[in-house]
């Protein structure tokens, strides 16, 4: 469990970046600054799609919300 909250919020702090605000992120370029697994990474991701922080974009990119 704190592995994955961690997890999170990495990820919430990535993906609300000034550079994913107005372009989005690659989720390849999540993985490789966050460290996380891919399958972690996907459920997390998720996680926060569903809570409404982030959307997912055409091609496998994410901006924050």
């Amino acid at each position: 469990f704190f592995k994955q909250k961690t997890a999170y919020e990495m990820l919430r702090s990535l993906v609300g970046s000034e550079m994913c605000i107005e372009t989005g992120v690659h989720v390849d370029i999540l993985q490789e600054r966050s460290g996380i697994p891919v399958p972690e990474l996907m459920q997390v991701l998720c996680e926060l799609e569903l809570a409404g922080r982030i959307r997912s974009l055409p091609g496998k990119m994410y901006v924050s919300v």
